[in-house]
Order: C-alpha cells, then sequence, then structure tokens
C-alpha cells in the first residue's frame, strides 16, 4: 500500500519530500475542494539526477500559476515523485521506473483515474524514468492516456566529454581503474552506452508502433505516448542526435529555447520564465486533441543531405592498437562494388565505429574489454535510429569482433544481417546456438569468419592469456575458426570448414558460419583492398565465397597447431621465468636489493604490456 499525501501548499509538499524517507510520492492539488474525480489532468513531476524536488520549486510554482492563468476550467493535479538520486545512490533505473509505474498503478485504480491526460514530465534523468515508465505501461489501459514533456532529457545518457574537467577526470579514472566498484553505482548506470540507456532506446524503437495508428491495430503493436521535447541552445550534455529515436514517431516534437542552459530549466531565474511558457505551452498542445505536431526534423538533419536512403548500413569495426586507417580502404571497395546481376553500385551507408586508441594493455582488463562494447551499442542504435528498416551488415578485426559477438550475444535486440570476421578473438567454441535461437534468427543470415596463416596476435598471445583467469571470454577463433561444440542448444545453424566456392544458402530458416583457413600473412592480412572486394561480394550477394578468391595456404591443420602450441609453451616458460625470478630474489641476503630487483622487473612488466 503506497501513502499519498495530500496539501494546498505546493512549498509543503517539496519540503515535506526533504523530511520524509527517499522513495516518497507527494500530491499537489491546485485547490483543497477539488477532487481527483474531478481533475481532468494528472502531472508526475519526476527530477533529475542528484536534484531533491525543492530544487524545482520555482519551476513548478510557476507552472501550476500560468496553467491557472491559461485555463481555469482546467483543474491540474500534481504527483511529485522522489527517488534515491543521490551521488551515492545505487538504485537500478529500471526499478525506479517500476516504483514510479506501479504508484501510478495504484493510485489511478484507487480514484478510478478518472483523469483526461496523464503527463509523464521528466528533467533530465528525469526523462529517462519517464521513458521507461511508459515502456512498462505499455500492455496497460492508461498508455493511451499518457503524454511525456520531456525538459533537456539524457535520452542517450551523459558523456564524459559533457563534464567539467574535475568530474570528468574522476569519472574517467574510475572506468579505467575501479570500474567493477563504480558501475553499481546510479551515475554509471544512466552513462552514454550503459546497458539501460541503450536497451531503453532500442526497446523505444522495437516495441511502439509507428505513426500509423490504423498499422498499430493490424498489428496489435502499442502506439508511442505523444511526446514534446524542450531543449535549450546552450546545453552542452544534451545534443541534437542525442534523441534520435524519439523522432520516429510522428506524434513527437521538439522545442529550442533561445540562451537556455542544462540548468537554466530551473535554476537560473532569467531563463526560467521563457521556459515556463513553453512548458505550459506544450501542456496546452498535449489536451488539444486537435494539435497538429510538427514531426523534428533531427533525424534528416544528422543523414548525409547529398545520400538518398541507403540499401543497406555496414559498420566496420577495429581492433587494437588501431587508428582505424584501413576502414578507407575497405570504405572504397564496398562503394566500388557492383552486383554481378544489375552491374549497379550497391547504396551502402558506411559507419566507422571508432573508439579511439586501445592499448594492449587496455585489452588485458576485463573492464575495459566490455566497455567498448557498449559504445558500439550506441553508435549502432545512432544510426538504426536514422534508418529503422534497412539491412545492416558488420565488418569487424581483431577486438572489433569481440565487440560485435559480445553485443549479440548479451543483446537479444542487436539485429545484424551478414558478419564478416577477420583475426577474431572470441574464442573457438563461442556459442552461436544460443544468439540464433533468439531473435537474432529472424534477421542473422551468414557469418564469415577469415583466418591467416601467421596470426601470431591470436594464435599466440590469446592462447597465452586463456590459461589466465577472467580471459575464458577471448580465444583462437580467428586461427582455430569456430566450431560447434554446443549441441544441446536450439540454434538453427551450421559451420563449415570446406565449401564449394559457388555454394549458395538454400534455407532462408539457416544460418551459415564459413571458416575460411587460411589467408597469406599476419593479423592484418585481411585488411587490403583485393580481400575489400571480397568482403563486399560476401555482404552483397548470396555467394559465401567468389569463385576468384583463392586461399593461399591449404596446410590448415600444421599452422593452426603450431601457433596454439607456441602459445602454450609460452604460458609454461612465462611460469618458469617467474618462479625462478622470485626464488632468485629470495635468497639475495640484501633486502634493499630485492626490492630494487621486484621494482625493475614490475617497470619491465608494464613496459611490455603498453609496447606491446
Amino acid at each position: 500500500m503506497y501513502k499519498f499525501q495530500f496539501t494546498n501548499s505546493l512549498k509543503e509538499v517539496l519540503e515535506q519530500s526533504v523530511k520524509e524517507s527517499k522513495q516518497q510520492t507527494l500530491i499537489y492539488r491546485k485547490h483543497k475542494e477539488v477532487l481527483a474525480e474531478t481533475a481532468k489532468a494528472l502531472i508526475i513531476f519526476i527530477p533529475g539526477w542528484q536534484r531533491k524536488l525543492y530544487d524545482y520549486q520555482k519551476l513548478l510554482e510557476g507552472t501550476l500559476k500560468q496553467l491557472d492563468k491559461i485555463d481555469k476550467s482546467m483543474s491540474w493535479e500534481l504527483l511529485c515523485f522522489q527517488y534515491n538520486n543521490g551521488f551515492f545512490s545505487k538504485e537500478d533505473p529500471k526499478n525506479i521506473a517500476k516504483e514510479l509505474n506501479d504508484k501510478i498503478t495504484h493510485y489511478l485504480k484507487y480514484y478510478d483515474g478518472n483523469y483526461e491526460k496523464i503527463f509523464l514530465f521528466g528533467y533530465s534523468m528525469g526523462a529517462l524514468i519517464a521513458r521507461q515508465a511508459a515502456l512498462d505501461m505499455s500492455k496497460s489501459k492508461w498508455l493511451n492516456k499518457v503524454n511525456l514533456v520531456l525538459l533537456a532529457g539524457t535520452n542517450r545518457g551523459y558523456s564524459t566529454e559533457s563534464l567539467d574537467w574535475f568530474s570528468a577526470i574522476v569519472d574517467k579514472g574510475t572506468d579505467i581503474f575501479c570500474s567493477e566498484l563504480f558501475n553499481g553505482f546510479l551515475a554509471k548506470k544512466i552513462k552514454r552506452g550503459s546497458d539501460f540507456v541503450n536497451e531503453l532506446r532500442l526497446s523505444w524503437l522495437r516495441k511502439f508502433a509507428d505513426s500509423d495508428e490504423e498499422l498499430s491495430a493490424n498489428h496489435e503493436k502499442p502506439i508511442a505516448p505523444p511526446t514534446i521535447q524542450l531543449l535549450g541552445n546552450k546545453d552542452n550534455i544534451v545534443q541534437i542526435e542525442d534523441s534520435l529515436e524519439i523522432y520516429n514517431f510522428t506524434k513527437t516534437e521538439d522545442k529550442n529555447l533561445k540562451d537556455v542552459t542544462h540548468a537554466g530549466f530551473f535554476d537560473n531565474d532569467k531563463e526560467l520564465n521563457l521556459v515556463i511558457d513553453e512548458i505550459c505551452r506544450a501542456f496546452q498542445d498535449h489536451c488539444d486533441n486537435h494539435h497538429q505536431y510538427i514531426k523534428s526534423d533531427k533525424i534528416q538533419k544528422c543523414k548525409n543531405p547529398n545520400q538518398n536512403k541507403p540499401d543497406c548500413i555496414v559498420f566496420i569495426v577495429h581492433g587494437i592498437r588501431d587508428f582505424a586507417d584501413w576502414h578507407e580502404i575497405i570504405e572504397c571497395a564496398i562503394n566500388n562494388y557492383k552486383n554481378e546481376q544489375n552491374k549497379q553500385n550497391k547504396k551502402a551507408r558506411v559507419v566507422s565505429v571508432r573508439y579511439g586508441y586501445f592499448s594492449a594493455f587496455q585489452f588485458l582488463l576485463l573492464s575495459q574489454r566490455k566497455k567498448n562494447v557498449r559504445a558500439f551499442i550506441d553508435r549502432y542504435i545512432q544510426e538504426v535510429a536514422k534508418y529503422p528498416d534497412i539491412p545492416i551488415y558488420v565488418i569487424a578485426h581483431s577486438y572489433g569482433t569481440y565487440l560485435v559477438g559480445r553485443a549479440m550475444e548479451s543483446k537479444p535486440y542487436i539485429f545484424i544481417n551478414r558478419i564478416y570476421f577477420a583475426g577474431s578473438v572470441l574464442p573457438k567454441d563461442f556459442n552461436w546456438g544460443n544468439i540464433i535461437s533468439n531473435k537474432h534468427s529472424l534477421h542473422l543470415e551468414a557469418v564469415r569468419n577469415d583466418c591467416a596463416n601467421a596470426d601470431w596476435a591470436v594464435g599466440v598471445l590469446c592462447r597465452f592469456l586463456q590459461y589466465l583467469p577472467n580471459y575464458k571470454d577471448i580465444g583462437t577463433a580467428g586461427v582455430c575458426g569456430f566450431n560447434n561444440t554446443n549441441e544441446e542448444t536450439n540454434g538453427n545453424y551450421k559451420i563449415y570448414d570446406d565449401l564449394p566456392q559457388d555454394f549458395k544458402r538454400l534455407s532462408h530458416q539457416e544460418v551459415i558460419i564459413k571458416n575460411n583457413k587460411y589467408i597469406e600473412g599476419g593479423h592484418g592480412a585481411c585488411l587490403a583492398y583485393q580481400i575489400g572486394e571480397e568482403i563486399a561480394n560476401f555482404l552483397f550477394s548470396e555467394q559465401l565465397t567468389s569463385k576468384e578468391f583463392k586461399l593461399q595456404d591449404e596446410n590448415k591443420d600444421l599452422h593452426s597447431d603450431l601457433l596454439i602450441n607456441i602459445g602454450g609453451l609460452s604460458f609454461l616458460g612465462f611460469l618458469i621465468v617467474i618462479g625462478i625470478f622470485f626464488i632468485w630474489i629470495f635468497l639475495i641476503p640484501y633486502q634493499y636489493l630485492a626490492v630494487i630487483l621486484a621494482s625493475i622487473w614490475t617497470f619491465i612488466v608494464i613496459w611490455v604490456l603498453l609496447s606491446i
């Protein structure tokens, strides 16, 4: 049972939110004699991160007074939702939204829910909570009454670059050195690329129907709630392209407020009057059933104005110790590819996924390996929001294969049609069955895995690391190829090492995984222009390998076994050297000399890790 407190003073409501529990829902009524049964609109206000309800007193008071002036016949009721949003909060945003949804549902049932409109009114992080609550209502009878008014909504989460210098250093430092400790904090869960933010954005695209209500009725899909977002043109936290997924729906519009900053929506008297006027106009627009929503042009602005709608999106993802210079070579091959049937270039939107220089030392840290998985998903969502209904292909090399594989493994809403891997660092027994047995099977057609005959980085280094704890998520698929060791899964797929050059997939329900062993060269052998032409052929035709493509090395077992054995022997040698070194140190009679030698050894190990 939830307790709702009623008062005639908004100030008393906001002050009460501080005195009472952090999880408190309080109701303010415009007039004491107004009953819920006669109120026509319910406004639920959700504050942002670290801010308490009393911080928004001027904003809320000004909004209610302005609404009263505009239409005195309209009865507005305000519900203030305070949640644990402090600096050290470890709340889960999904649980916060569920708590909000439960309280709204209980309140509406208790008062028979006699409202014409229900407004989810969120500021900054509160916009994320409001949208998650709306998603949770997708099967509720209340959804058709719900409208969203978002103030500077951080719909893509916040980024480190948008923080002040001190906060940016703290944020970056905790990401690198203490991520496992700090990832449990609310602040990390609402960061750009976080699991919560990524899942919310893609769920918004996938769960709600498009603007055609008749189409929605035919498919029994819920319709996206009407949404108005207010943005400040001097906001250094929220950018134009951060909300592309909500702009895909007709009943969504946005308004830019001149000279308004992120905090100006509640904390600046000079900007507040403009903000209140626009908020009231948004509420009135929602209440006007004849209002013609002006669909935002943000998506069109973020597209290439010189390019028509592409036929597909191609993501190119680089690996470690790589500035992604080779992306241009592959992009050129894709743009110059001509289909054998119609002799026309494929109109592909090539997206170079760059996450900065990633050192081998960072690759050794599990938290750092996982961090860029979220970065890949964030970029994926940005592109899908622009073109939600076209095929998606991926070209990934080295650590990039890890990002793609782990993204698909952990998030079933990542849909990819064809995948090309080169120098893969995924385990050879990577569980494709679990991926293909879920929703991916509706989209994924084929995976091609090219292996090089002298790929020391995968065959030796990844094999070496597999002997250590916390490295079971990487492996030697880039040398050994993928194999089917997960027969208990229900995924409909087959893995091949040898196929006819003109092999074509006969059943569209079956996913084909093709290992190509071996291409002549090392870890970067698959990044040349001539291989780029072959990659384009794999992506855009029914062929897994073209007739012209010839493997330079047919001695598969010899090279594979050699590299793997060297990796195992190097680990054994490493243990022997470590053991001899420390035995020698303990035998030294002078302790200070032992400390000096241990320090030199540590410095050498760190230097090697940073250099490789």
